[in-house]
């Protein structure tokens, strides 16, 4: 299973998708705001993380770009309530397409499943 780290300031948001997969035997670290998410990884290496756009301090593109270039994490995903979102150039150009862009409210938990196994399988990404 992944270690996955869940950045929502929305604590029941957060906690929610972190209690699902827990069940599913993933391992969750769980922040509110871009610093902590920054502190977590460096103290916890993840497999991957699952962004809300819309943070306090630093936004989830920031975020992105921090956990990127400064611990090389690799695999994202971006769970927004932003429903004409579409990726900037800048996190298109260090590998991350639509596919994972999740939108609020999920209409089944397991599409988060889903899209974290689709995309820790996509290893060269």
């Amino acid at each position: 299973m992944a270690v996955v780290l869940i950045v929502d300031d929305d604590l029941a948001v957060g906690s929610s998708l972190a209690a699902f997969l827990e069940d599913y035997g993933h391992r969750v670290w769980l922040s509110s705001d871009g610093e902590a998410a920054l502190e977590s990884v460096a103290e916890h290496p993840i497999d991957i993380a699952v962004v809300d756009l819309r943070l306090p301090m630093m936004n989830g593109e920031q975020l992105i770009h921090q956990l990127h270039g400064r611990f090389g994490v690799r695999h994202f995903l971006i769970h927004t309530g932003a429903v004409h979102y579409s990726l900037p150039q800048d996190l298109v150009q260090i590998g991350l397409t639509s596919r994972q862009v999740l939108y609020k409210p999920l209409a089944d938990l397991n599409m988060l499943l889903d899209a974290i196994a689709v995309e820790l399988a996509d290893q060269h990404g």
